[in-house]
């Protein structure tokens, strides 16, 4: 049924309306005043903005939605069939719509199908991601969605603050945000690479490879290609821990103690001297939370600004990793969360490799009950 089908000019206006508000992102629509030639208040809400571009915006030539892309709805509307005349926004809420044409690179059909999503059946899976999906993270849009951006916004959904808004505006001034950004690029070069793995000359030297070690060819949970801004989470983690232990002037420590996430160090300042007078000559102090300070004096890693915009079980890997390529004969937590966790979540195989301890508001932790605990909920 067209646009003007049954229901007349009034319901299209309607629904047009409705179409417009659900794709909006306000933080998007603004990163593009000044510099697309239009001017607009330094804050906008959702109704706010859908005015503004209306007005103002749109004659400019701004995207007013992050997942509307020009160039990509032409390619696409082109091969569905569709003659586009006019506004591309315009021709893709009013035609492009109804045919279901993705107008944006980010978003996978055939992923979002395959995944957990909560769309409805025969719902289509792009309004599902417009109205919800977007703004909640692990609601992949495609294989690269994992490295989309930070976690979820503080009412997001209230907001129109999708997870990607990250990618969208990073490095925003060297990119024309009308046309394309950092995330959209590196989208369009990843799923070159991501094709590439089915070129028959690629397919023959994987066989080749496979003859000689058959789990090349084992099933993984997806397919993914190293080319920024998209890598695989323990890529991430591990560039992130290596960066750590260059920017150190040690590659070994006979000690790690992580120190307090806010407060005094002074139970922290104990916990070296005692590895000091054991026979510790290198102690690495670790720090990990926003409001901790380092310690004067004493080798520090500073994890803080490697954990930014990573999420619960990045930041933990994080941990373990710069720990373990320290080597230390000892690791101990005082009033540190990160470290608590570390020690708890991996505290069996550690302890095959050092001692480890840990301390909170003052009192010694029982490890090994937590390490207990962990193994239960492991083996559940």
């Amino acid at each position: 049924m067209g646009w003007f089908g049954s229901g007349g000019l009034r319901r299209a206006k309607r629904q047009r309306t409705d179409r417009v508000r659900m794709v909006t992102h306000p933080a998007f629509y603004l990163a593009q005043a000044g510099v697309a030639g239009f001017e607009a208040p330094e804050t906008l809400d959702v109704d706010g903005t859908v005015e503004h571009f209306a007005a103002v915006g749109q004659a400019a030539g701004a995207r007013v939605s992050a997942l509307f892309q020009p160039d990509c709805y032409l390619s696409r509307a082109q091969e569905a069939g569709l003659e586009v005349t006019g506004d591309p926004f315009e021709h893709w809420l009013e035609v492009g719509w109804d045919h279901r044409v993705v107008p944006t690179p980010l978003f996978d059909e055939q992923w979002y199908a395959a995944a957990d999503t909560g769309a409805r059946a025969g719902e289509w899976g792009f309004e599902h991601f417009l109205r919800e999906g977007c703004y909640r993270k692990g609601r992949d849009a495609g294989p690269f969605a994992p490295n989309y951006g930070d976690n979820e916004a503080m009412r997001a959904r209230e907001r129109h603050d999708p997870v990607l808004m990250t990618g969208m505006l990073n490095h925003a001034e060297r990119y024309d945000l009308r046309r394309t950004s950092w995330l959209e690029e590196g989208v369009a070069k990843g799923r070159e690479r991501l094709d590439s793995l089915d070129d028959p000359r690629v397919v023959a030297l994987v066989a080749k490879a496979a003859a000689i070690e058959p789990e090349i060819m084992d099933e993984g949970p997806g397919r993914w290609v190293a080319w920024l801004p998209h890598l695989h989470p323990n890529v991430v983690t591990a560039t992130a821990a290596e960066d750590v232990r260059r920017s150190l002037p040690v590659d070994r420590a006979d000690a790690v103690v992580y120190f307090p996430d806010d407060g005094p160090h002074d139970d922290a300042l104990r916990v070296v001297e005692e590895l000091r007078s054991a026979g510790a000559t290198t102690v690495v102090a670790v720090t990990t939370g926003p409001r901790s300070r380092p310690p004067e004096g004493i080798v520090t890693a500073d994890l803080r600004p490697r954990l930014t915009r990573l999420d619960r079980r990045q930041r933990l890997r994080v941990a373990l990793d710069v720990l373990r390529g320290l080597a230390p004969a000892h690791a101990v937590a005082v009033d540190n969360v990160l470290g608590t966790r570390v020690l708890a979540r991996h505290g069996r195989a550690l302890r095959t490799e050092m001692t480890v301890a840990g301390r909170l508001e003052g009192r010694a932790l029982d490890l090994d009950a937590m390490v207990e605990v962990q193994r239960v909920r492991d083996e559940q």
